[in-house]
C-alpha cells in the first residue's frame, strides 16, 4: 500500500476519537475502553504504528488535526519525491543467476510437511467467477424445459400453483368449528343408526307362586343399524 493511500485510510479511521490535551506536548486519544498517548514532537504514538512506518496512525491524526495543521506535514521524509529519486539516482550494477550463487555450509532449509487437513480433499480446482461452469454430465439443464402441471395437464405452472387446484380446495373447505368435533357424551357413531333400548325391561310371572314382577330393567345398551 502506498504511503498516500496508506494515509487516507488512517484519516478516515480517525474519526469518533476524542482528544484531551494536557497544554504542552501530551495528548490523549480515547474511544470506548480504547485510549493512546501521542507526542507530536518526538513524532511517536504508544500504539507504535506511527513510530514503525513513518505514516501518521489514526490516534495521532487527531491529535495533528486538534492542533490545527495538515496529517501530510508529519508523513516520514522517506516517502517524498525526492528520496525516491535519490534511491534509484545511482547506476544499478549487473549480478549472476541463481545457479551462480554461492553455496552456504549451513543446513538447507526445507519447506514445511504438508499438513493432512480433516475431510475429503478437494480435486476439482477452483473456478473464477469469470469462468463459465463445465455442463453436468448426471444432471440435464432445465434451461429452455417448458413447464407441465401433473394435476391439470397444463403448461406454464406446476401442481404447487395449480389454480384448478386452489379452486377444488376452496370449495370444498370445511370449517374450523365443525371439523374434528366429538357427539356430546363422549360416544362417536360408527356407521349406520344407533340406538338405544333396555335390557330386561318388562312384567314376569312366576310359575312357581304365580306372582307378577314388574322388571324395571338394566343399563341400556347401544344397537347399531337399528331404525
Amino acid at each position: 500500500m502506498g504511503g498516500m493511500k496508506k494515509l487516507n485510510t488512517n484519516i478516515l479511521a480517525s474519526q469518533g476519537w476524542n482528544v484531551d490535551f494536557n497544554g504542552d506536548d501530551g495528548y490523549e486519544i480515547k474511544k470506548g475502553r480504547g485510549q493512546f498517548k501521542v507526542s507530536l514532537k518526538k513524532r511517536s504514538c504508544s500504539c507504535r504504528r506511527w513510530d514503525l512506518s513513518g505514516i501518521p496512525c489514526a490516534h495521532s491524526i487527531c491529535a495533528i488535526y486538534d492542533k490545527g495543521e495538515e496529517a501530510e506535514a508529519y508523513v516520514d521524509h522517506c516517502y517524498s519525491k525526492e528520496m525516491y529519486q535519490k534511491t534509484y539516482s545511482y547506476t544499478l550494477h549487473p549480478i549472476n543467476g541463481e545457479l551462480l550463487w554461492p553455496r552456504t555450509q549451513h543446513e538447507e532449509i526445507l519447506p514445511p510437511l504438508p499438513k493432512k487437513m480433516s475431510g475429503r480433499p478437494k480435486k476439482k480446482r477452483v473456478r473464477e467467477q469469470s469462468e463459465a461452469r463445465p455442463p453436468s454430465s448426471s444432471q440435464l439443464s432445465r434451461k429452455g424445459r417448458i413447464m407441465t402441471c401433473s394435476l391439470c395437464g397444463g403448461e406454464g405452472h406446476n401442481k404447487k400453483s395449480c389454480p384448478t387446484k386452489h379452486a377444488s380446495t376452496t370449495a370444498g373447505t370445511v370449517t374450523p368449528s365443525a371439523r374434528g368435533r366429538r357427539p356430546r357424551g363422549g360416544r362417536v357413531k360408527r356407521g349406520g343408526n344407533t340406538s338405544r333400548r333396555q335390557s330386561g325391561f318388562g312384567v314376569y310371572v312366576d310359575e312357581a307362586t304365580s306372582e307378577t314382577i314388574l322388571e324395571p330393567g338394566q343399563p341400556g345398551e347401544t344397537v347399531i343399524g337399528e331404525q
